[in-house]
């Protein structure tokens, strides 16, 4: 199955793509909450470690919706502050 979002992407912008920051950002979040996941399901890695993964992925979602959206400038970006 075809993603409609990445073909919308690429007519939109030529690329699937665009190494924008909260593109990045969002992918990191994704990886991060996978390594959770797996974490949790691994008997061996169950305990500290699924919940340093947890308290990590906590602070990158911040990083993503405030450091992204406010200061970040990008195609995603939806607003942000002068910085002097």
């Amino acid at each position: 199955m075809v993603d409609i979002k990445a073909v919308w992407a690429n007519e939109a912008w030529g690329s699937y793509w665009n190494w924008d920051p909260k593109e990045n950002w969002a992918f990191i979040t994704w990886t991060v909450f996978a390594i959770y996941f797996h974490t949790r399901t691994n008997k061996n890695l169950e305990g500290v470690n699924s919940a340093l993964v947890a308290s990590m992925g906590f602070l990158i979602i911040w990083i993503c919706y405030f450091g992204v959206n406010l200061l970040g400038i990008g195609l995603h970006s939806y607003g942000s502050f002068t910085l002097n």
